[in-house]
């Protein structure tokens, strides 16, 4: 199997540093709704941050997911990619989940 990107919905910003920390294949999206954590994610190794409105609930997760994945041409449909997120949502250092998602 090879995931074609890994998108992490992020509070805080943790999930996406200790995604890079590892150096990842795959380009790590990291999806946040805070101007703040969105500039502070330009400096990681491998982050492509992305301003999206907080996902209001888990199906919501994976529908801005697959947008995000189209969006960027990082994967088409059919492709797998890898998903992060915590629940309950926005809640800082509650990534719980992590999912194997066809686009």
């Amino acid at each position: 199997m090879q995931a074609k990107a890994i998108i992490a919905f992020t509070y805080g910003g943790t999930t996406a540093l200790r995604l890079s920390k590892y150096r990842p294949r795959q380009p790590i999206l990291a999806v946040t709704s805070r101007e703040i954590i969105e500039r502070r994610l330009t400096l990681l190794w491998g982050v492509c941050p992305i301003s999206k409105p907080e996902p209001s609930s888990l199906d919501e997760v994976f529908e801005v997911a697959r947008e995000v994945a189209l969006e960027t041409r990082l994967a088409k449909k059919g492709d797998l990619v890898i998903v992060t997120a915590g629940l309950p949502l926005s809640l800082p250092g509650s990534t719980n989940l992590v999912k194997i998602h066809s686009v």
